[in-house]
């Protein structure tokens, strides 16, 4: 018989404003670049090194989103959730490096899908 450690609550906290994040369902598959730039110049565009832009997300006056991934651009459309998600990060004691707490870092009510073929775009 195995012994399970006793399950104790770990709290959830929260600030008085909590942002509003959208979530991007993308169709097939997202591919990294065959060659990543160097750690230097990653860190020279994006501040944080292992990162790599794979594109640009807009939304226009009527809320549709536009997606440009390289030379290619896709039309979406926005959807409200019918349950909205909470993202949560784990927030750890530095002493003894034990779960504290989960702090509430974003809420999700949105999603901007994208379920068309994407239309090629010369630059």
């Amino acid at each position: 018989m195995s012994r399970s450690s006793p399950s104790r609550m770990i709290p959830i906290s929260c600030e008085s404003e909590i942002p509003e994040w959208a979530m991007v369902e993308l169709n097939g598959e997202l591919l990294p670049p065959v060659e990543l730039p160097a750690q230097q110049e990653s860190e020279a565009i994006l501040g944080v090194s292992d990162q790599v832009e794979l594109g640009k997300l807009s939304v226009d006056r009527n809320k549709n989103p536009l997606m440009v991934l390289g030379s290619h651009q896709l039309k979406g459309k926005t959807e409200s959730l019918k349950e909205s998600f909470f993202v949560m990060e784990k927030v750890y004691d530095v002493t003894t490096e034990t779960l504290e707490y989960y702090q509430v870092v974003g809420i999700i009510k949105t999603k901007y899908m994208f379920n068309q073929y994407p239309k090629v775009i010369m630059r």
